[in-house]
């Protein structure tokens, strides 16, 4: 499936076909939208973790409250 969907991006691979076995780079493209949002204001005495899904097409980020 993966060669099939990128024969013409040799250097690609398919985020849900891969695991990675060590540190990794990911390249955002200049095309990347940012929709602004009302964002909560963040207690500085709580503790938190960010949580990030790298998709096929997208990667989404959030903030955890722990």
């Amino acid at each position: 499936l993966e060669k099939k969907s990128l024969k013409d991006q040799p250097d690609y691979r398919l985020a849900c076909q891969a695991y990675l076995q060590g540190d990794a780079h990911i390249f955002i493209d200049d095309k990347t939208v940012i929709t602004p949002k009302s964002y909560p204001s963040i207690d500085l005495d709580k503790r938190y973790s960010i949580a990030v899904d790298v998709g096929t097409t997208t990667v989404q980020i959030s903030l955890v409250n722990l």
